[in-house]
């Protein structure tokens, strides 16, 4: 009785593993497609240096989360919360960019009316 039990956590635990590794799979896609469509926004003229900094440390953390989740046998858990910094990281991004538009506008109005 004893050993089923003890085979029923492990095939518990080996779900949840099997789960997690899945759930990796598809945010480092996710993370993957937003990354790419930051590029351009990230490489334009408005954007400025902080915000360039923050992108190109989540790229490279992004690179590291995929390797930890595409290696065998890994830790998914650790990879997972790589992945969620990661994604923390490019929330951050999109603020960052999206201000530094905005003051980049701003300036651009005022410098119009002082002419």
């Amino acid at each position: 009785h004893r050993v089923g039990g003890l085979f029923g956590e492990i095939r518990e635990r080996e779900e949840r593993i099997e789960k997690m590794e899945q759930a990796n799979g598809e945010m480092l896609r996710k993370l993957d497609g937003e990354v790419a469509s930051m590029q351009p926004t990230v490489a334009g003229h408005r954007t400025m240096r902080p915000t360039v900094n923050t992108f190109e440390a989540a790229e490279l953390e992004l690179d590291s989360a995929r390797r930890r989740t595409e290696t065998s046998p890994g830790d998914p858990f650790k990879a997972g919360a790589m992945l969620e910094s990661v994604e923390s990281k490019l929330e951050r991004v999109r603020s960052m960019a999206q201000s530094d538009r905005e003051l980049v506008d701003e300036l651009s109005r005022r410098k119009l009316r002082a002419t």
